[in-house]
């Protein structure tokens, strides 16, 4: 009877052993899912809006989503997005982003990997700080040195268009992940009978830090040839108050300006700008209201009538870099989309401080008030940790107008 018993004891052991091997979530080196070559079962990743991937191999049809806790939860990840959530048998790669954090503590969820009857559980755990991993004194201190050319359309004529050429030379430097200043230099020629030919122009953006404060100063200075003249072209002072590491109110005053203007953004509790208002120096105050999908701001909508919509075409082009937001800097001017970013100079929204950015780049930003549609579409060329090349064409009721050629380097930011 004993030895019946121990027999049976034994089977139920061997079967268990059998079950664990098969589903068990702890261990990736079995079963259908197999992970890559040093690819672990926790990842840990720093405070900064960060793309990353886990890679494996599927010994069948695979999918992949996020949860709260190992072992499961209510609704999806909202700081996690995954941008290849499904594949077929063989070599796979889950890509995903990870939103800013700026919650003040480290936060962690799971990304969930099935393929048949195994399922894989990846932690995914993002610091409050950062600066983890790294020597806080370098961390985003280097520069950007950006050349765009702009075609403008002499003739009016879509159909036959006369472009003249008109070349920016911009630096922008950084320290500890914040810009400290910013030099733009373009020369404009002259057609009048002034005796000058043309000018070369320097626009000066000078940042003062304190505490949760930042003042942007800019100044455009003008030296005309061959006389030698110096012009003081345009001054103007931006200021901010930042929140958790974003702006939540400020003002801008140009210096012809008898009044400064006014501003205030609002986020949800992930971070997400949910709307900013505007009084440009009056004392109507409107109101842009925000609209995101899958991580994306998809549509921003004016208390005054105008509607901003916004594509994104290609799921492989990452907005990498959230001390630099492309999709602020490098569309044409918008009217509507410039005042939705609360200062229109869109100069603290350009350098990420206004929440989470999108996680892609837009390939095409419309806006319409109801009668004329303008918009710019977006054509990138290249975009990696080192170099951004796109071109950026604007249309009038779908008509071509303008363009711009960009090529922005990047040094030791990120």
């Amino acid at each position: 009877m004993k030895r019946r018993i121990f027999f049976a004891l034994t089977s139920l052991l061997v079967s268990l052993a059998a079950m664990v091997s098969c589903t068990s979530s702890d261990d990736g080196d079995t079963g259908q899912i197999q992970l890559g070559e040093g690819q672990a079962n926790s990842i840990s990743f720093s405070a900064g809006q960060t793309p990353g991937e886990i890679r494996f191999t599927a010994a069948a049809a695979w999918s992949a989503y996020t949860q709260t806790t190992p072992a499961g939860g209510v609704g999806e990840v909202e700081w996690i997005h995954i941008d290849t959530s499904r594949g077929s048998a063989g070599d796979a790669v889950v890509t995903f982003t990870l939103d800013a954090n700026r919650t003040g503590a480290s936060r962690t969820a799971y990304i969930v990997i099935i393929c048949e009857d195994q399922k894989v559980v990846i932690s995914v755990t993002q610091t409050a700080d950062d600066s983890a991993g790294e020597d806080p004194d370098k961390l985003g201190s280097g520069t950007v040195e950006i050349t765009t050319t702009r075609y403008y359309n002499q003739s009016g004529n879509s159909e036959n268009p006369t472009y003249f050429p008109e070349t920016h030379t911009y630096l922008i430097e950084y320290h500890s992940g914040k810009p400290l200043r910013m030099v733009s230099r373009w020369r404009d020629d002259l057609t009048s009978g002034s005796g000058d030919s043309y000018y070369l122009a320097e626009e000066t953006w000078h940042f003062t830090w304190s505490g949760s404060e930042v003042v942007a100063e800019s100044k455009t200075v003008n030296t005309y040839y061959p006389s030698g003249k110096v012009v003081v072209d345009e001054e103007s002072r931006h200021y901010a108050r930042l929140a958790d590491g974003r702006v939540v109110e400020g003002n801008y005053k140009w210096s012809e300006d008898d009044k400064a203007s006014e501003w205030t953004v609002a986020y949800d509790a992930s971070g997400y700008l949910l709307n900013t208002r505007n009084n440009d120096a009056t004392t109507t105050w409107d109101k842009y209201d925000f609209t995101w999908g899958g991580g994306n701001v998809k549509s921003i909508r004016s208390t005054s009538g105008g509607v901003v919509t916004i594509t994104y075409a290609d799921p492989a082009l990452l907005n990498l870099h959230r001390q630099l937001d492309l999709n602020w800097i490098v569309p044409g001017s918008l009217e509507y989309y410039d005042f939705a970013a609360g200062d229109i100079t869109r100069i603290f929204a350009s350098f990420g401080l206004m929440g989470n950015q999108s996680k892609h780049l837009a390939t095409e930003i419309s806006e319409n008030d109801g009668h004329t549609t303008w918009s710019c579409r977006m054509t990138y060329k290249e975009n990696s940790a080192e170099k951004t090349v796109v071109t950026a064409t604007d249309f009038v009721d779908g008509r071509p107008s303008d363009y711009a050629e960009w090529e922005i380097k990047y040094n030791n930011i990120k």
